[in-house]
């Protein structure tokens, strides 16, 4: 499992922990109820991020600013209520994990194929070389012609066959 899949799931539990404390309690005021859709909302985000392996990250920083803002509604409270101290406590433990989250760059799109680099050019050697002279060439009417090989003279043509009846014994 990779770092961003296991960072969006221990975020992830540490919410549901924080919707497990406020929907398991009896007699929640309302303002606190108010934090249950930010925090929802960011599980969204962070079960897509584990569903997806860690492809999809889009989200994460609108997630890390839900859970800041649950924590900044749940420290704003003055309600004494046994499930404050449980849901703040989930959803601070789940903020390190989503600003991680959210501070990591997208992955890059895939880029075309370059074409290879040019071979280097090769690094001059110490010793000094004397000029070179140009090359001399042939004609191009020399170059361009192929060359054939001489004609051979077709072969003579052989003497007629005689037949066996043209035949005559010798006397």
């Amino acid at each position: 499992m990779t770092d961003v899949v296991q960072l969006a799931k221990i975020a992830r539990e540490q919410l549901a922990q924080a919707l497990n404390a406020l929907q398991g309690s009896a007699d929640v005021p309302e303002e606190l109820m108010d934090v249950a859709d930010p925090i929802a909302e960011a599980m969204s985000v962070f079960h897509r991020i584990e569903r997806s392996g860690g492809a999809q990250l889009e989200g994460r920083v609108e997630a890390y600013d839900c859970i800041r803002a649950a924590l900044d509604k749940l420290q704003q409270l003055d309600t004494l209520h046994p499930a404050v101290d449980a849901v703040m406590e989930a959803v601070a433990g789940s903020l390190a994990k989503a600003r991680t989250l959210a501070k990591l760059p997208l992955p890059a799109a895939p880029a075309p194929a370059a074409a290879p680099a040019p071979a280097p050019a090769p690094a001059p050697s110490a010793r000094r070389s004397r000029p070179r002279s140009p090359r001399r060439t042939r004609p191009t009417s020399a170059r361009a012609s192929p060359r054939l090989s001489p004609r051979r003279p077709s072969p003579s043509p052989r003497p007629p066959r005689r037949s066996p009846a043209s035949r005559a014994p010798s006397p």
